[in-house]
């Protein structure tokens, strides 16, 4: 078994380290606007594994394993007629 301190210590980390992500996500829209944040975000993302992507998907909304398929990802982006 891990020793408490040693599970706080990685908590405390864990929990600096989100809060200096935010804050360059912050700077980033700042200075770059939705899309810079975007692209940091899409690089974040693209470092976890599948099972933490497919977790945050459905902790985020998506409700069946259809909609994490590729076609039903394809087929809810809006095209250029529907805007």
């Amino acid at each position: 078994m891990r020793n408490p301190k040693t599970v706080e210590a990685a908590l405390i980390e864990r929990e600096h380290l989100t809060r200096v992500l935010l804050e360059q996500m912050e700077r980033t829209f700042g200075a770059e606007g939705s899309a810079g944040a975007l692209g940091l975000m899409e690089e974040l993302l693209l470092r976890l594994d599948e099972t933490s992507l497919r977790e945050y998907a459905y902790l985020r909304g998506i409700t069946s394993e259809a909609d994490l398929e590729p076609d039903a990802v394809e087929s809810a982006r809006p095209t250029p007629e529907s805007g």
